[in-house]
C-alpha cells in the first residue's frame, strides 16, 4: 500500500525540516505540497530542498498565479525502477496545513 500525504505549506522555504519530519514520522511514499510558493525561476537549490534524501521533487507552476506552486515529493522505492505501477494501487492518504 502506498502512503500519501496532502500538505498546503504555505511556503515550503523555511519549512524543509519539518517537511522532511513529516515524511519519516508518517512514513510517506508520496507528499503533495500545494502552496510551496516556490517561483519558477527560483535556484534549483531551493526548489530540491524539501525533498529529503531518496525522494525525487517535481514542480508544477499555475500560470495564472506564480507563487500557486505545487510540489510532488515521490520515494524513489514507491515505484521500482524500471516498472509500472498499476492505476489500481491502494493508497493510505490524510491532508492537513503547516
Amino acid at each position: 500500500m502506498l502512503s500519501q500525504h496532502n500538505i498546503q505549506a504555505r511556503s515550503a522555504c523555511h519549512k524543509a525540516a519539518l517537511i522532511h519530519d513529516v515524511i519519516a514520522d508518517n512514513t510517506l511514499d508520496i507528499l503533495l505540497l500545494t502552496e510551496t510558493w516556490i517561483p519558477s525561476d527560483a535556484p534549483d537549490a531551493a526548489k530540491l530542498d524539501v525533498a529529503p534524501s531518496g525522494y525525487k521533487s517535481s514542480t508544477v507552476t499555475a500560470q495564472r498565479l506564480p507563487s500557486a506552486v505545487v510540489a510532488v515529493l515521490l520515494s524513489s522505492t514507491a515505484t521500482p525502477s524500471g516498472q509500472h505501477r498499476s492505476t489500481s494501487a491502494t493508497t493510505a492518504s490524510s491532508s492537513r496545513s503547516l
